[in-house]
């Protein structure tokens, strides 16, 4: 599922991957939920829900998936914690979570 971004998430180069899981496009490939999973974890990221989750086991998020009748869902994969990560919209700008933390116990005047 991943076979353009193959060399890219061998190497790590890429901190976070925003993807989405779907019944109809997988159906039409003949693909379930976790041979999308595989395709980042096999690179040594970990599958997210969202930035504030624990990392998901695949086999447990596939079945999860595959026990419905219809799904879509946007999950991150990460080679790091996402809860410690600061997201911005602007990434030269984002701050280390220390220095977000410290400008929050900073009283504004």
């Amino acid at each position: 599922m991943f076979e353009g971004a193959t060399r890219m998430l061998s190497e790590q180069r890429i901190d976070v991957v925003l993807f989405e899981i779907s019944d109809g496009p997988l159906r039409g490939q003949n693909r379930v939920p976790l041979d999308v999973f595989r395709g980042v974890t096999a690179h040594g990221y970990q599958i997210f829900r969202d930035r504030d989750s624990d990392p998901v086991d695949p086999e447990d998020e596939s079945h999860r998936l595959l026990g419905r009748d219809a799904y879509l869902h946007n999950y991150f994969a990460s080679v790091k914690d996402l809860r410690d990560l600061t997201v911005t919209a602007d990434p030269g700008r984002a701050a280390s979570p220390k220095k977000v933390a410290r400008r929050r116990a900073t009283p504004t005047r």
